[in-house]
C-alpha cells in the first residue's frame, strides 16, 4: 500500500514531470524537447515525443512512442523504472516533499494555463535564453540616442559583423493570472528602428515588459517599444506592456482583463477602438501625437476620444 495519496501526488506533479524525468530517469533534452526523438524505453531513434498532455489533461507527464504506445507520467515512470504503481506513487511523493512549495505551485500554475487562440510563431524558452546570453548591456545605442530615450538599466544588444547594435527584447505570454515566467520569443530592433523577431513574427497574446508587472498597480499597453520606454519614464517607471500591434493589444487586454490596465496611445483610431471594446481607460501624449512631448495627467474614456 502506498504511503502517499495518489490523487494528491498526481495533482502536485502537474508541470513537474520533466524535472523528475531528467533527475530520476536520466531523460535528456532530446527526450523532453516535445519533438520526435529517441525513446528512453525502447531506444528507437525517432519514434518518441514528450507531449505532457494526454487527452484534454495538460501537465500530466504524458508521452507517446510509436512502438511503446501512449501513456501518462505515472505509466512512463513505471515502464522505465520497473516499479509498481504504489512504488511509483511513493517515489513521486517523496521527491515532491524535497521540492520547495513555491516551485511546485508555480509549475502547477504554468501547466494549467490555456488559451483559446492559436499563438502562431514562437520559440522555446531555452532558445530565447541562448539568444539573450549572447547579448551585452550598454547605456545607449544609436537608436536610443536618435529617439532621445534612456533606461536606468541600460539596453540589451547584440552586434552584427559590421558592428551594428541590435536591441534584443524578450517576449512573454499574457494569461488571465498574469505573465509567464518563461520567454516565448525575442524582438529585435535595429538602428533604423525596424522590428523583427527570432520566431520570424511576433507571438500572439505575448508582450515585452518594461518595468515590474504588479497586481495592485496599473500597467500601460502600448503598440511599440519606443513609445513603451517613453511611457514608462513619463508615468514614474510604471509597468508598460509592449503589444506590437493593435490586433495583439486586443488579445492581451482580454487575457489580462482581471488586471488594472490603461492604454497609452496617440490619437490612433485602431488603438482607441481596442480600448473602447475592452473598456480600458486611455492616456495620451501632451501634444496628442508623440509621447516625446510627455503624457497628459488626465485619464480619458476611449469613447470620448473617438467621438471628439
Amino acid at each position: 500500500m502506498s504511503n502517499h495519496d495518489k490523487n494528491e501526488v498526481i495533482a502536485k506533479m502537474k508541470g513537474m514531470w520533466s524535472d523528475f524525468y531528467s533527475s530520476h530517469l536520466g531523460w535528456t533534452k532530446e527526450n523532453l524537447s516535445k519533438k520526435h526523438g529517441p525513446c528512453p524505453y525502447c531506444f528507437g531513434k525517432d519514434r518518441f515525443r514528450f507531449t505532457d498532455e494526454l487527452g484534454q489533461e495538460k501537465g500530466n507527464g504524458a508521452a507517446i512512442c510509436n512502438q511503446c504506445g501512449n501513456d501518462s507520467g505515472v505509466g512512463w515512470v513505471m515502464k522505465c523504472s520497473g516499479m509498481s504503481y504504489s512504488e511509483t506513487i511513493d517515489t513521486l511523493g517523496d521527491w515532491l516533499n524535497l521540492v520547495p512549495v513555491e516551485v511546485i505551485s508555480k509549475a502547477n500554475k504554468r501547466a494549467s494555463r490555456t488559451s483559446p487562440y492559436k499563438m502562431g510563431a514562437q520559440i522555446d524558452h531555452e532558445r530565447c535564453l541562448e539568444i539573450m546570453e549572447r547579448t551585452e548591456r550598454v547605456e545607449s545605442t544609436p537608436l536610443s540616442t536618435y529617439e532621445g530615450i534612456y533606461s536606468e538599466f541600460g539596453f540589451d544588444v547584440g552586434r552584427t559583423k559590421s558592428g551594428e547594435l541590435i536591441h534584443a527584447v524578450p517576449c512573454f505570454m499574457a494569461y488571465s493570472d498574469g505573465l509567464s515566467d518563461e520567454m516565448c520569443n525575442v524582438m529585435f530592433i535595429n538602428e533604423e528602428g525596424d522590428v523583427s523577431y527570432a520566431a520570424k513574427d511576433y507571438t500572439r497574446q505575448s508582450v515585452s515588459v518594461i518595468g515590474a508587472f504588479k497586481d495592485d498597480e496599473y500597467a500601460y499597453l502600448v503598440d511599440n517599444w519606443i513609445d513603451g520606454i517613453r511611457v514608462h519614464l513619463a508615468t514614474g517607471n510604471r509597468c508598460v506592456l509592449v503589444c506590437y500591434s493593435s490586433y495583439n493589444m486586443e488579445m492581451v487586454a482580454y487575457a489580462l482583463r482581471n488586471h488594472k490596465l490603461r492604454v497609452a496611445c496617440r490619437l490612433d483610431r485602431e488603438l482607441l477602438c481596442v480600448a473602447d471594446d475592452r473598456n480600458v481607460d486611455v492616456v495620451i501624449p501632451n501634444d496628442e501625437y508623440s509621447f516625446k512631448s510627455g503624457i497628459r495627467k488626465k485619464i480619458y474614456k476611449a469613447s470620448d476620444l473617438l467621438n471628439s
